[in-house]
C-alpha cells in the first residue's frame, strides 16, 4: 500500500482521493477544455472511469508508483483538481502532473499545490529530480512551471499522438541541488511581511515571468526611474539578480506584493538603506489592474512598520514626480509628511523632472501607536 500524507498550503489541502470524490471528478474532467490538454483523459469521460481511476491509485508498477492527491479548497472543502508525482524510485526522479477544473482557473491553485508537492518530493521522498511537461500549444501550463522555478530543458517534437495528430511537448525539470540552493541562498533569508489583504515576500527566481508581464506597461514605466519600457523577460531576470545582490550587500530589501485572497502577484515594493544615517528610501509599483484599490497605501504602511519596528530606522522617505499626484496621496494616507519640492531633480528620458518629497520619522510613527 502506498502511504499518503495530508499536505496543507495557505488555501489548500492535498489529500488522497476516495471513491466519494468520483462524481466531482467526472463533473470537472468531462470537459473538452481539460481533456484536450491532458493525453490520458478521454472525452467524453466514460461512466465508471472516475471510480476506476481512483481505485488504481494504490497500484505499483515496475516503473515505480504514482502518488495522486486531491486538491481541496480549505475554505469550503471543495475539490478543485488533482496533482500527482509519478515516482521512479530506482532513478530517484518523478514526473509532476496536475489538472484544475475550469471553474477554478486563474486562481493560482495549480502553482500553490505544485509548490507543496515539490517540497514533499525533495524533502520527504528524497528525490534527485522532478520533471514536468506540457503540450506546446498550452503555454498557461508552462507559466506554472516557470513560477515554480523549474528549468526549461527543450522541446520534444511530435512526442505525443492524440486526437489524430502528433503534438510537441515542452520539457521542464528541477534538480534537488537547485531546490536546496534556492533555500539556502542569502536571498531566502529576508522576512515575509503580513498585511491585512497582502503578503510581502522575498523574490523568487520564478517571479520574473509575472513581474515582466505586469511591468511591461508604459503607464507604469512613465512614473518610475527603475523600470524601462519595453520591459522584457531578460530585463526582469537582470532586475531580480540586481535586487538579490543589493540584499546580499546589505543595501536594502525588495519584496513581491502578493494578494492573500488568491496569491496573485500585484507588483513590488523596496527599501534602500542608509545605515550610517539610519534612514531608508521606499519605492513601489503596482500592476495597472490593481490601481485605485488601496493596495499602495497598505504596502507602504507595512514597510514603514517593518522599517521602524524591526530595522529600527530613524526615518523613512519617499518621493514622486510632481505630475503623478496619486502617489503623493498614498504617502499622505500612509502617515508621511510633505517636505517640499526638489526642482529638476531627476533626468528621465529627455526631460528634467521635479519631484515631491515625503518622510516619516520614528518619533512620529511611535506617537501614533
Amino acid at each position: 500500500m502506498i502511504e499518503y500524507p495530508i499536505l496543507t498550503t495557505p488555501r489548500l489541502t492535498l489529500r488522497p482521493f476516495t471513491v466519494a470524490d468520483a462524481p466531482k471528478v467526472k463533473q470537472l474532467v468531462n470537459n473538452k477544455a481539460i481533456a484536450q490538454n491532458i493525453p490520458n483523459i478521454p472525452h467524453p469521460y466514460p461512466e465508471g472511469e472516475a471510480e476506476r481511476w481512483i481505485n488504481s491509485h494504490q497500484n505499483v508498477s515496475w516503473e515505480g508508483e504514482s502518488r495522486h492527491f486531491a486538491i481541496v479548497r480549505q475554505a469550503d472543502h471543495e475539490l478543485v483538481g488533482a496533482i500527482s508525482l509519478r515516482v521512479n524510485s530506482l532513478a530517484r526522479r518523478a514526473a509532476l502532473g496536475y489538472w484544475v477544473g475550469q471553474p477554478y482557473w486563474g486562481q493560482n491553485y495549480a502553482t500553490e499545490a505544485a509548490r507543496e508537492l515539490l517540497q514533499y518530493g525533495f524533502e520527504v521522498l528524497k528525490l534527485n529530480r522532478i520533471e514536468a511537461h506540457y503540450l506546446k500549444r498550452n503555454p498557461a501550463s508552462g507559466r506554472v512551471m516557470q513560477k515554480l522555478g523549474l528549468k526549461y530543458e527543450g522541446c520534444q517534437r511530435d512526442h505525443i499522438f492524440m486526437d489524430g495528430q502528433f503534438e510537441d511537448i515542452e520539457q521542464y525539470g528541477l534538480l534537488q541541488k537547485d531546490y536546496e540552493l534556492a533555500k539556502t541562498s542569502p536571498r531566502a533569508h529576508p522576512p515575509t511581511l503580513q498585511a491585512s489583504r497582502l503578503i510581502l515576500r522575498p523574490h523568487q527566481w520564478a517571479d520574473a515571468v509575472e513581474l515582466q508581464r505586469l511591468g511591461n506597461n508604459k503607464a507604469i514605466a512613465d512614473n518610475l526611474l527603475s523600470l524601462p519600457h519595453p520591459f522584457d523577460l531578460e530585463m526582469a531576470q537582470t532586475r531580480l539578480r540586481s535586487q538579490h545582490q543589493r540584499y546580499e550587500l546589505g543595501q536594502g530589501f525588495t519584496f513581491v506584493i502578493i494578494r492573500r485572497q488568491d496569491q496573485a502577484t500585484l507588483g513590488e515594493i523596496g527599501l534602500t538603506l542608509n545605515h550610517e544615517n539610519k534612514w531608508g528610501r521606499l519605492g513601489y509599483w503596482l500592476g495597472r489592474a490593481y490601481w485605485g484599490q488601496g493596495y499602495g497605501t497598505e504596502v507602504v504602511q507595512t514597510l514603514i512598520r517593518f522599517s521602524f519596528e524591526v530595522l529600527e530606522l530613524n526615518r523613512v522617505q519617499a518621493d514622486h514626480f510632481v505630475r503623478n499626484p496619486a502617489s503623493g496621496k498614498v504617502m499622505q494616507k500612509a502617515g508621511m509628511s510633505y517636505e517640499g519640492q526638489s526642482r529638476q531633480a531627476v533626468y528621465k528620458g529627455t526631460v528634467f523632472e521635479d519631484v515631491e518629497n515625503y518622510a516619516i520619522l520614528r518619533q512620529d510613527y511611535m506617537k501614533k501607536l
